[in-house]
């Protein structure tokens, strides 16, 4: 399984009409239908008022790869462009093994 902790640092006072623009489009809910997905929750962050969180969790790298080629990944991205001036993604790789 593959988590992704996403920081999407706003530009300021953007944050609300990103989350908005978030849903409005459908993306928190699309992320959750696409193949492969184990979790995909926003959050809004209560140290940083400029900044939202994504867990992202997928089954493994053909899935996340798969997600990066969708649609609901291009719309953030076009939302990206008007509202975040940095992303920070930590990746975490785990495995469910017993051993």
């Amino acid at each position: 399984m593959i988590t992704q902790v996403v920081s999407y640092i706003c530009n300021e006072d953007q944050r609300g009409k990103f989350w908005k623009d978030i849903v409005s489009a459908g993306i928190d809910i699309e992320g959750e239908k696409e193949i492969g997905n184990i979790r995909y929750n926003f959050f809004l962050s209560l140290e940083n008022s400029d900044t939202i969180l994504l867990v992202e969790s997928w089954e493994d790298e053909k899935s996340l790869e798969c997600h990066y080629g969708s649609e609901n990944f291009r719309k953030l991205g076009i939302l990206k462009k008007t509202y975040v001036k940095q992303t920070i993604i930590e990746k975490y790789i785990s495995n469910n093994c017993n051993n």
